[in-house]
């Protein structure tokens, strides 16, 4: 999907920024641990994908937000990433 736009994890965080990206026509492929959290924007057409390698492998551009170590984590694929989640110091 040429010019997709990928959200791995959507709370608090990734949410509010993907359906504000849906409502102005990007396309994008979401995944989150959360089935019933993809349902908004799958109702706005977003793609959903089984799994945050999915997401990556289908977009350009891949933004995670993970609320734990782990949780947001991808193969990048060779394509842009942006990683905000929190991380433990040990895990850094």
């Amino acid at each position: 999907m040429a010019g997709a736009v990928g959200f791995i994890g959507l709370g608090n965080m990734g949410r509010p920024m993907a359906l504000n990206l849906a409502k102005q026509g990007f396309p994008l492929v979401v995944h989150d641990i959360d089935p019933a959290k993809v349902e908004p924007l799958r109702a706005r057409g977003a793609k959903v994908a089984d799994s945050p390698e999915a997401v990556s492998a289908a977009t350009d551009r891949t933004i995670s937000h993970g609320g734990d170590d782990g949780a947001g984590r991808s193969r990048d694929h060779g394509r842009a990433r942006h990683h905000p989640q929190r991380a433990k110091p040990a895990t850094s």
